[in-house]
This record gives C-alpha cells, structure tokens and sequence, in this order.
C-alpha cells in the first residue's frame, strides 16, 4: 500500500477501532437489557471479527498461514481459546456490575503484566522502578496531583 493511503487511511482506521472498543460494553449492557444471554453475545463478537477479518488474513498472508507449524498452531488456538474466556467472562461481568466498573477491571490488563511478567518471566522493566511507579500513579488520574506536581509535565 503506497504511504500516501497509509497516512490516509490509518487515522481513520484508528478512529473506528477506538470508537467500536470504547462503546462495546454500552451495546453489550443494551442487548443484555433487551434479553439476550451474554455467552451469546460473546460468541457472537468473536464470530463476527472472524468473518470479517479472516478473508483478509486468508488472502493477504496465504503463505504466512501455511508454513505455520503444529505447535504454532497449537500456540494459536490455546490463545484463541484464552480470548475466548475473556470475552465471555468479561461480557457476563457486565450483568453483575456497572459498565464503568467493569470497564476499569478490564483495562487494568497492562498493570498485571508490568507486576507480573518480572516474577513470571524473568523479564526486566525498561525503566527504572520509581518511574513506573510514577507512571501507574498518573494513570490513576491528575486528582490525586497537587499544582506542584502538575507544573513538571
């Protein structure tokens, strides 16, 4: 794809992705008012990002696809069969608590494998500690920050 669609078409590309996960557990909430049963939901998300995405995989990586190997395979489909708990897990949360609530326990993703992937892993942070830290104090939000703290940003 020449650059000049890229830069084109990446924002708007973005845009959509950013709006489709930031209202996902709004529409979810609404068809779960409306009676339907959240593993439906779920399996149905996952069903429909397959047929959308899978013609373009099938026709753009062919080749990629084929050299896969047994247990790359294998990798794939357990990691498929994880998103698939989550999805599911995640979507029946929404019956149980607010859409807010359960947006925050979702998102709190990146934070479980910054702590967890050094003791699971063997992994080192990139940046030093305190600087983490400092960066998962202000993801928590500038109420927290005095007029000190604000004037280094």
């Amino acid at each position: 794809m020449p650059d000049q669609q890229v830069r084109i078409i990446l924002p708007f590309a973005l845009l959509t992705a950013i709006l489709a996960v930031s209202t996902a557990s709004i529409f979810i909430r609404f068809a779960q008012m409306d009676g339907a049963p959240s593993l439906v939901i779920a399996a149905l998300r996952l069903t429909f990002a397959t047929l959308l995405l899978a013609p373009l995989a099938i026709t753009r990586y062919k080749d990629e696809i084929l050299k896969l190997t047994r247990a790359e395979l294998t990798l794939g489909l357990v990691s498929g069969l994880f998103l698939a708990v989550h999805f599911a897990t995640w979507i029946s949360s929404l019956e149980y608590t607010s859409v807010a609530s359960s947006v925050v326990f979702v998102s709190t993703g990146p934070l479980w494998v910054a702590l967890l992937s050094p003791m699971l892993l063997n992994e080192r942070l990139k940046l030093p500690l305190w600087r983490t830290g400092g960066r998962l104090l202000k993801s928590i939000g500038p109420g927290w920050q005095t007029k000190q703290h604000r004037q280094y940003e």
